[in-house]
């Protein structure tokens, strides 16, 4: 049975691919990055996604890439993405420290906007990453507690602000300009 055949995990990443739906209309603008890659756990997991991404009639579905995290890992043909999309609720802390590298090496290289999906018990915040709770709805009482899934963003393009004094209004000292020959 693939992991992504259970009810609340199809659901999460049903919403999932909507969300990546609307930021990849906002995110084509960008000329130098092209496409969209979708990284799961395992090969049964990219089958499963791959129908569903046909299933729902995915506009990216003709132009997304499906891979393993393991594929990606050994792969030496990079490509830039404008967006890449890590589904990873399965990875325990262990296995995620084994992925961390490639994580990154996306991060910095390969991808201008990255989305991953964690367990909510593992936090990618000390790598830069901001979390989302858009894949968590409230629980009520009468449903059986489900796994918590957390969504941590990185956009290369708003990662950090631009600061006050790298402005051209500061450079050459515009206070003295008709004050002092230079």
């Amino acid at each position: 049975m693939s992991p992504l055949t259970t009810t609340p995990s199809t659901a999460r990443l049903s919403s999932l691919i909507v969300y990546t739906e609307a930021l990849w209309s906002s995110l084509s603008h960008h000329d130098d990055d092209s496409g969209m890659l979708w990284v799961v756990t395992d090969t049964q997991a990219q089958s499963a996604l791959h129908q569903l991404l046909i299933t729902q009639d995915s506009r990216a579905a003709a132009t997304a890439a499906v891979s393993t995290i393991s594929d990606l890992h050994h792969s030496t043909i990079q490509h830039r993405y404008a967006l890449v999309c890590f589904w990873l609720p399965q990875l325990s802390a262990d296995t995620l420290q084994l992925h961390i590298p490639t994580l990154m090496r996306y991060r910095d290289l390969y991808a201008a906007h990255m989305l991953v999906a964690l367990d909510s018990q593992l936090s990618l915040q000390a790598y830069g990453f901001t979390p989302l709770d858009f894949l968590e709805k409230p629980q009520s009482q009468a449903i059986a507690p489900r796994p918590l899934i957390t969504l941590w963003q990185f956009n290369l393009y708003d990662y950090k602000k631009r600061p006050n004094w790298l402005n051209s209004d500061y450079w050459a000292n515009p206070e003295h300009w008709d004050k002092h020959r230079w």
